[in-house]
């Protein structure tokens, strides 16, 4: 019963069915495979390439949070213990394109 409710009022676009943000998770969660990158992923990479340009913070972890957040690479509402969090393999990230270069 709920299933035809929901089929009759989302008609031919289920997506009609979800939010923005609840679009959102669920493209994330489902339709994101087989390589293409999810948003996720892709911020990830950008927040790696910064780290990869600025070497000069890899010895400063509170300055590369305060400048990934300051760039937007993190939400000003991110917790900057969650930024800090994340420093440490962002750099470790960084260092292996270094690594492999002859």
């Amino acid at each position: 019963m709920l299933q035809q409710w929901l089929s009759d009022w989302a008609g031919k676009d289920p997506a009609r069915l979800f939010s923005e943000a609840g679009r959102y998770r669920v493209e994330d969660k489902l339709f994101w495979a087989h390589g293409v990158k999810t948003p996720r992923r892709a911020a990830r990479e950008k927040r790696v390439a910064f780290v990869c340009e600025h070497p000069e913070l890899w010895a400063d972890e509170e300055a590369l949070a305060q400048a990934l957040q300051g760039s937007g690479l993190y939400s000003p509402k991110t917790n900057r213990w969650s930024i800090l969090f994340a420093c440490r393999t962002l750099i470790e990230k960084a260092h292996k394109p270094l690594a492999e270069t002859p």
